[in-house]
């Protein structure tokens, strides 16, 4: 019997290749090891300019707001992450990376880079270029259940 292909688990599978590959370049570079979730959240920072409330962050990756304290207090102790006043409200925090953390994105980016470059080589720049434009194209708002029952 032929399993049903869902469009989420080759984009995970897709994700987790790359996430290990670019986990495999920091270690060989000798940098600390993160977790999935750390890289995840380190990458979110790269693209927010470091301008992310952590509830911001738990919202974006859909965890919640404990889980989020709880891995942002671990990237502090490694001192990739801290925590500093938001200037647009004194009551809240952003997260910004640390030298450390920028270390590692700057080492990150490149590897990216590369590893993107392998993948087009892979699958052919047409592609991996299609891939590219359907993954970043607009899917607009998030089906509701009515949407979902009457597809």
């Amino acid at each position: 019997m032929d399993e049903e292909k869902f469009l989420i688990y080759s984009l995970l599978k897709t994700y987790i290749w790359i996430d290990d590959a670019l986990q495999d370049y920091l270690k060989l570079r000798h940098w600390p090891l993160v977790t999935r979730r750390q890289s995840m959240i380190m990458t979110l920072l790269g693209a927010a300019h470091d301008n992310l409330r952590p509830s911001e962050i738990a919202e974006r990756l859909g965890m919640s707001p404990q889980a989020t304290h709880r891995i942002l207090g671990e990237m502090e102790q490694k001192k990739l992450v801290a925590f500093v006043p938001d200037p647009t409200d004194k009551r809240a925090k952003l997260v910004k990376r640390k030298k450390l953390g920028m270390g590692i994105d700057k080492d990150a980016r490149l590897a990216l880079r590369n590893i993107e470059a392998i993948l087009r080589q892979r699958i052919g720049s047409r592609a991996f270029k299609n891939l590219c434009a359907a993954i970043e194209a607009d899917p607009g708002p998030r089906p509701t259940v009515e949407d979902i029952r009457s597809a």
